[in-house]
């Protein structure tokens, strides 16, 4: 299809993945570019109500964007924000905090899963749905992205 994401500022990308393939997003400190992947602003684009899937591996202890969404008007428009052992996720420049069941920057493969239904954010880490953290976010527009 046309949604597939174009990589930026020479990720590198291995085979080191659980499923597929992996890129490499380590922030290069001497010449200060991040690397990063563009979606076609379709992929998100109008939903209200959503899952993102993503395989993380990192030893990061601090926060940093995971996902970045923005339009000409909103900078937060969807960010997906964590730390070694707390989510939060933005809409619309609002947020929540979730504490996350375990740490997840341990140099280790995790599946993490947010998914978005109406008001109801629910993270789900390596499947383990027992284990599963859900909070509301007071917010019914959908997603804008220009």
């Amino acid at each position: 299809g046309t949604l597939h994401g174009t990589t930026k500022n020479n990720v590198v990308i291995s085979d080191d993945a659980p499923i597929g393939r992996a890129g490499d997003f380590t922030h290069n400190s001497t010449d200060k570019t991040y690397n990063y992947i563009t979606l076609n602003n379709k992929a998100l684009d109008g939903l209200n109500d959503f899952t993102l899937s993503l395989w993380i591996k990192d030893k990061n202890t601090g926060w940093q964007s995971v996902i970045s969404v923005a339009n000409a008007k909103q900078s937060n428009e969807l960010l997906l924000w964590l730390s070694n052992k707390t989510f939060k996720p933005y809409i619309k420049n609002k947020h929540i905090s979730i504490a996350l069941s375990r740490a997840i920057y341990d140099n280790k493969w995790h599946h993490f899963v947010w998914t978005k239904k109406g008001k109801e954010n629910c993270i789900v880490i390596d499947g383990d749905i027992n284990n599963k953290e859900c909070k509301n976010i007071n917010i019914s527009e959908k997603i804008k992205i220009d």
